[in-house]
């Protein structure tokens, strides 16, 4: 990391986000790292950029993260911490956009320091309705259902 940014000093910060394996960190001359969080993943898409976005949310919602003149090292791990756990949840749910979670979503992963927080969750996103609807379409799909025979010959199908 410090030898990149020796390379780039122009650089005000680098990201290397590594799913598993964590990701690491320099910003401003703060370098540090942090273990990946431990979830179900159920799709890997999109998971760089809630990073991304979790980062850009803090930057823009907590503007003295940007002053580095001052010494910010534990608000620049608390700005990090958020972006991991935003990239972490965005792994849980299938597809790039709506799996990316609220502000409220990731306050109360990070907040939640009980047993059974990740169970807890797992629940709640059972309990969506929109985990249904991702489900009807791939069962939809895997029986072929159609309301008509195709565009060839648009007629009417007898699905029952």
């Amino acid at each position: 990391m410090r030898a990149i940014a020796q390379h780039y000093p122009n650089l005000e910060g680098i990201f290397i986000t590594a799913g598993a394996q964590g990701c690491t960190y320099g910003l401003y001359n703060h370098y540090g790292q942090f273990p990946a969080f431990v979830v179900d993943v159920e799709d890997t898409t999109g998971a760089g950029d809630g990073f991304l976005a979790g980062f850009l949310y803090q930057m823009l919602t907590q503007p003295t993260v940007m002053d580095h003149s001052q010494d910010s090292d534990d608000q620049i791990r608390q700005t990090i911490l958020y972006a991991n756990a935003v990239g972490a949840l965005t792994t849980t749910r299938w597809g790039a956009i709506a799996a990316q979670p609220t502000h409220a979503e990731v306050q109360a992963f990070l907040d939640d320091q009980s047993p059974d927080a990740w169970p807890r969750l797992v629940d709640r996103m059972l309990d969506s309705p929109h985990y249904g609807e991702r489900w009807a379409r791939h069962w939809l799909d895997v029986v072929r259902f159609g309301e008509s025979n195709g565009f060839e010959y648009a007629e009417p199908r007898d699905n029952f």
